[in-house]
């Protein structure tokens, strides 16, 4: 890995941590998708950004906790922008039950690899992530 994502992904992984003991404190359901639940999964990714999904309700509180942090308010949630790292926050009427990963000795509830793995198959050009995906839940 050059020194470039190295640098990216402990900066991710450091956000993450720091939105986790945040969000985990306020008491708000949550969960990380995408390529940073990849991460926290153990699949050799580096996420460009991390998506945190939440119901309707929680945003408010979200965004009032990270309210120097937001650079974005639209109709899907909200967006931070966290030590140049971009955090999605998205607002969903049905919250999964998530998956709790220990990642950096803390609990970070995920997008199971079942989800994750149906939700790469639906999107073009994520072969590799697919197959991924699959060796990881094959053990």
């Amino acid at each position: 890995m050059n020194i470039d994502k190295r640098n990216h992904l402990e900066k991710i992984q450091k956000v993450l941590v720091m939105v986790a003991e945040k969000t985990n404190t306020l008491g708000i359901d949550w969960y990380l998708g995408s390529s940073g639940a990849l991460m926290v999964h153990g699949i050799d990714v580096v996420p460009k950004d991390l998506d945190i999904l939440t119901n309707w309700k929680n945003i408010e509180k979200i965004t009032g906790e990270f309210k120097s942090f937001v650079v974005d308010n639209n109709p899907d949630g909200i967006k931070l922008e966290i030590e140049g790292i971009e955090v999605e926050v998205l607002g969903l009427s049905d919250l999964r039950e998530p998956k709790l990963v220990l990642f950096k000795n803390r609990l970070i509830p995920v997008s199971s690899l079942d989800d994750l793995l149906l939700f790469y198959k639906s999107r073009p050009g994520k072969t590799e992530i697919v197959r991924m995906i699959e060796e990881k839940t094959r053990g």
